[in-house]
Formats: C-alpha cells, structure tokens, sequence
C-alpha cells in the first residue's frame, strides 16, 4: 500500500520488487498528491489505482515486471503518463478502467480523465491477446453486473500524444459478456488507435478536446460505436476525428458538432449517416 498524505508529489525512486518470492499487488490509496514512479520496477502482480487516488509514470517499466498484468483505475482514481524526461512506452500491460456512474464520481477522474498523457509522446502496447472476455488487449473498459453504459475519459494534454496499440474492449464487472460503455477523449493533445485487432467496445466514442487519430490496419476497426465531434465549445476545429488509415469507422452514425472537425486526410471511408451540426454564427 502507499499512501501520500502530503501536498507535493510523493517520488518513489526505489525498485519495486516482490517481497518473499511471492506476486504483490501495488495498491495506490487515495491522497493529496500523485505518487510518482519513475524507476524500471520488477514486481509482477496488478497495480492498483484507488477511488480519489493518483498514480505518475516516468518509466517504460515502472508498472513492473508482470506480462499481461492489469493495471486497475477505479472509478474517481486516475494514471498519469509524463513523458517529459523521455518516452514512456508501456507494453504487455491490460488497463482497465472501472466506472459504476454515468460520468464516474470522483475529482481525480472529473479533473484529470481515468488516463491522462500529461507530456510527451508515449505509448501503451498490447495487441496478442485478442477476443477474449477475461483478457482483453490494451484498455478493458469494466461497467458493472448489468447493461447500463458507463463514461469513462482519456486525457492528452498541450500538445502531447499517446498511441494505444492494441485492442479496446468494454466488459460487464465480472467480465462474463462484452458491454459497450461511452468513451469520452479530453485534452488539446492527440490520442492515436493503432495495432492489428478491432477495437470492440461499442459505445459512444465522444471527443471533447483535441484530437483522436485511428491508424490500425487498413480495413481494421478502430471505433465499433457511434462517435460524436466536439463539444460545441472552444472554437471551430478545436475538436478533430483523423483518418490515419483507410476503413477504420464501421457503418455508423458520426455526428460532428460546430467545434468539430472529421478530418479524412486524403484517405477513404464508408460510414452510416453524417450529422453535421449548425453553429450559433
């Protein structure tokens, strides 16, 4: 367990390796200010990220040592990524986001999104798991025992970047059926879909800030759901959908609100209805 009670970032410097032989778990707890891990660490169980609690990486392999480890932000918890000592890319770990509300309660989540690329550009890989409902690739977006959709927000900030190579999935609590939850991207920075397996979570996919680039294998999927472009807030263009490759969006609805932007980028598409809405001027 750590736990940082003070006002300033707590840094943990030190290796973070299991005790006895045995797997740990890395339990965050709620507190004032972020824990900050910025060594290569070689503990190999599930980081776990508390309601109301805030946890920083500096290092590529500061999550640890565990292939195919989940790394758990409960609802109103949040995970930093800060890339601005060097990249930060991460592989071979399963995210998984947690929400029991529609917008998710707590004021790290409301103030920072679940994940947050705080500086850099950075990576978090994992694309060899596939369709599997227990272990899904990349992001597991985790609801709850029933069909209700849940938000859960990913967050770029300024003008850094962060490519999710691999799958993005939304499941029920106890992973026993798949379940589309709302995705919601924040942050003037640039989040980027790539890898080889669809993206399947079909819920929303929402941008409210910056910029959402879908680059996984041509004729590949890298949103399953309805998206919608902007906020109408923060100025035309403030907002932007990008084709990085062609055949990414299945036939579904997009609408693109006054301070949105679907930029096709040259390439081509084939989408269900487009909704394009009317600003104020």
């Amino acid at each position: 367990f750590v736990n940082n009670t003070f006002n300033a970032p707590l840094m943990v410097t030190g290796v973070v390796a299991n005790g006895s032989g045995a797997v740990h778990t890395l339990r965050v707890n709620a507190g004032n200010e972020a824990v900050v891990l910025s060594n290569s660490n070689i503990y190999t169980g599930t980081t776990f990220i508390a309601t109301n609690a805030l946890l920083r990486i500096t290092n590529s392999n500061a999550l640890g040592a565990g292939v195919n480890a989940v790394v758990e932000v409960s609802q109103g918890g949040a995970l930093e990524i800060d890339g601005s000592g060097g990249a930060v890319n991460v592989t071979d770990k399963v995210l998984r986001i947690r929400a029991t509300g529609s917008f998710g309660a707590g004021f790290k989540t409301m103030q920072f999104g679940a994940v947050r690329n705080l500086a850099g550009a950075n990576s978090w890989t994992n694309d060899d798991i596939g369709d599997n409902v227990v272990a899904v690739g990349a992001i597991d977006l985790r609801g709850e025992n029933d069909a209700n959709d849940r938000q859960m927000w990913i967050a770029a900030d300024g003008a850094s970047s962060l490519n999710i190579v691999g799958q993005i999935a939304g499941t029920q609590n106890n992973a026993g059926a798949r379940q589309g939850h709302t995705l919601v991207k924040t942050g003037t920075g640039t989040i980027r879909y790539s890898g080889t397996t669809a993206n399947l979570n079909t819920g929303q996919t929402t941008i409210y800030g910056g910029t959402l680039e879908l680059n996984k294998t041509a004729g590949v999927n890298a949103i399953a759901g309805g998206i919608t472009v902007g906020d109408g807030g923060g100025g035309a263009g403030s907002d932007v959908l990008r084709l990085i490759q062609i055949d990414q969006i299945p036939v579904v609805t997009i609408t693109v609100a006054p301070s949105g932007t679907f930029d096709l980028n040259g390439l081509s598409d084939a989408i269900g209805a487009l909704t394009l809405q009317r600003g104020d001027n």
